[in-house]
């Protein structure tokens, strides 16, 4: 079964998914195949985890699906500048949650949380609301770990893709820094390097 099986079939469930893709792409290639990473990953790791009050996947994909929705509300040229943001671009930028939020208005609480706040921080210091870590739902963690991972693995106008070796050296600034919730990484990067998809419940238990 492919990866992406449940990606497609969210998808094909809510046409208005599509559109909304479709015009994200169109805005966006790089958010676009983005976007699709995250779902795509989203379903993949799953399995591994278990998110208490949710019994399938299929609104966690949707939320990464549409994650980056928000982005429609931001200048092109913001999102495909090659140089340093100024802080009135990054205000424009810090604010496509929200805007995505108030787009899915209508969608569920989970699909909303993921899309409200997959760019929250532990310790308070994420946006576009400062959440602290009894705030954020484990869901959007998960979302917020593969978020990063896909962004440091992708080429971006402003960067090159990372290795596995450069990852890691990112990771263990992220760890020192404490405003993400490791396990996540820690369990992503653990598939990117050996292929292996070990239940959480499992892991908790050694």
């Amino acid at each position: 079964m492919s990866i992406i099986y449940k990606t497609l079939e969210v998808l094909k469930a809510k046409p208005e998914n599509a559109e909304l893709l479709d015009l994200l792409k169109a805005h966006d290639h790089t958010s676009y195949i983005h976007s699709l990473s995250v779902a795509g990953m989203a379903e993949l790791m799953y399995p591994v985890f278990a998110f208490k009050g949710i019994k399938n996947s299929t609104e966690i994909i949707e939320g990464a699906l549409l994650h980056d929705v928000g982005k429609l509300f931001v200048s092109a040229e913001i999102l495909k500048k090659e140089g340093k943001l100024t802080p009135l671009e990054k205000c424009f930028i810090k604010e496509h949650p929200r805007c995505g939020g108030i787009l899915l208005h209508d969608r569920s609480e989970i699909v909303k949380n993921i899309v409200h706040f997959h760019h929250e921080r532990l310790d308070g210091s994420g946006y576009p609301y400062g959440l602290k870590a009894e705030q954020i739902p484990d869901y959007c963690r998960y979302i917020t770990a593969i978020d990063i991972m896909d962004a440091l693995l992708s080429r971006r106008s402003y960067k090159e893709p990372l290795s596995l070796y450069q990852i890691k050296g990112e990771l263990e600034k992220m760890r020192s820094e404490n405003n993400l919730d490791m396990f996540y990484f820690d369990k992503i990067y653990e598939f990117l390097t050996t292929g292996i998809l070990l239940p959480a419940k499992e892991v908790c238990a050694c």
